[in-house]
């Protein structure tokens, strides 16, 4: 989550820095008293709070404990809520995973597009991040296709890239609040749910690779 200030006399975009699952946001208000609001980011870092910690955290803690409640028992086992879907098995394909990757591009781009063209100042503060992944992500298609002989992958206008840049544009240019709490929403899920999800399809996937190789 990302905390946002609404304030009648003043509203921007609060700086923030992220470490071991934690954000602190601060800004100061038209009255001039400083306050700083920690803010628990969702790290997949999960534990159960004691009492004490809880009172203390606040609006903080009591967010915290609705939000772990919509998670599942395999997400959290101590304090999800709700049971897993049941999920039909998608055994990875090197041509399905280069699809993917061609989609994720576009989003990627998308991203850095908005941020470097700053139609709101507080867009440029996201420049060049180090989180940027179009670069990487081309990279590793020209590698696949050229490791496997694969063709480019073709994305199309009406495909989940396209229709997700779409999207974004349209929220980026219409709401640059909700726009920032996505951005955040976005890498940083992707970054941690990524390492987690990464790990099981790299596994699946070496060894569909060896059965090419051998």
């Amino acid at each position: 989550m990302l905390a946002r200030s609404h304030h009648a006399r003043q509203c921007s975009v609060p700086k923030s820095r992220c470490s071991s699952g934690r954000s602190i946001h601060s800004w100061r208000p038209a009255v001039g008293r400083k306050i700083v609001v920690a803010v628990v980011a969702h790290g997949h870092g999960h534990g159960v709070a004691s009492a004490t910690d809880l009172k203390k955290q606040g609006f903080v803690g009591e967010m915290r404990r609705v939000a772990m409640k919509l998670h599942t028992k395999e997400q959290a086992p101590k304090e999800g809520g709700i049971e897993a879907p049941k999920q039909k098995r998608m055994p990875p394909t090197l041509k399905g995973y280069q699809q993917f990757l061609a989609e994720s591009k576009v989003v990627y781009e998308t991203f850095e597009q908005i941020m470097q063209e700053a139609a709101y100042p507080e867009y440029a503060k996201f420049q060049n991040t180090g989180l940027e992944r179009s670069a990487a992500l081309a990279a590793d298609l020209d590698w696949m296709q050229e490791q496997y002989s694969l063709p480019a992958p073709a994305v199309q206008e009406d495909g989940p890239g396209n229709t997700y840049r779409r999207q974004l544009l349209q929220l980026a240019k219409d709401d640059p609040q909700s726009f920032i709490c996505h951005y955040y929403n976005f890498y940083f899920a992707h970054t941690a749910g990524g390492r987690m999800i990464g790990k099981q399809v790299y596994q699946v996937a070496a060894a569909v690779l060896s059965t090419l190789t051998d």
